[in-house]
């Protein structure tokens, strides 16, 4: 067997100014960039069949986005629609992607570039295709906690 991997980035970073999402007492657009904001896109092949992953630093996709890039995926590059799938980083402080009491909607064309560009991250990582060997390994996770306090009683 053949197993072979590509990947590719692309920046999704939007213009200062764009309204965020995630948080109900955000009050203004943003001002400033901290961090870029990427997608990226894993193409995989064991020879026969190919499968993809796509990630994004959104807080959430549409469904009308996932359709739109499986769609993408299947005609131009050969990766069966339910061999793609999706994750967001989930990341509070990035566009409205998805509708968020509280926060604001991207506009449909920044939306619609977002797509564009994962199109193009899958399109380079199918290109970048090369031999690899898969492997598992496991490390502590201490980037997130979770803010509820486990008592006696229950969880506060």
């Amino acid at each position: 067997m053949s197993f072979r991997a590509g990947a590719a980035k692309q920046e999704i970073t939007p213009p200062a100014g764009i309204g965020l999402s995630g948080f109900i007492a955000r009050l203004k657009p943003s001002v400033g960039v901290g961090s870029p904001l990427c997608a990226r896109a894993l193409v995989l092949s064991d020879g026969t069949r190919l499968a993809a992953i796509v990630q994004a630093d959104l807080l959430a996709f549409a469904p009308w986005h996932v359709e739109t890039v499986r769609e993408f995926a299947a005609m131009h590059l050969g990766i069966p629609r339910d061999h793609v799938l999706f994750f967001a980083t989930h990341t509070h402080s990035g566009p409205g992607m998805v509708p968020v009491r509280g926060g604001e909607m991207a506009s449909t064309d920044w939306q619609w570039e977002v797509v564009e560009k994962i199109n193009r991250a899958l399109s380079q990582a199918e290109k970048n295709l090369l031999s690899a060997r898969l492997g598992l390994a496991s490390v502590p996770y201490t980037l997130g906690f979770n803010r509820r306090e486990e008592t006696p009683d229950g969880v506060i």
